[in-house]
């Protein structure tokens, strides 16, 4: 994972506990999109991300626990 920008050092904790929830799922998981035209602010495909054993997104658990947040 390539992290920059200005949040570089906030965003290090975000990616340390998405790496351990997909290495824990054997690197196995599901990515449901969003509709093809709805982008994200620089023109990302949108998704969530899901994984045997988690009822939520990794998405939402990584919200959960505070280390990301909505822009």
């Amino acid at each position: 994972f390539e992290i920059r920008g200005k949040d570089k050092i906030k965003a290090i904790p975000a990616k340390d506990r998405l790496t351990d929830l997909l290495q824990r799922s054997g690197w196995k998981c599901i990515i449901k999109t969003k509709k093809d035209k709805e982008r994200g602010k620089f023109g990302r495909i949108l998704g969530e991300i899901f994984v045997r054993g988690e009822e939520r997104s990794l998405n939402q658990v990584l919200l959960d626990e505070g280390l990301v947040e909505i822009y």
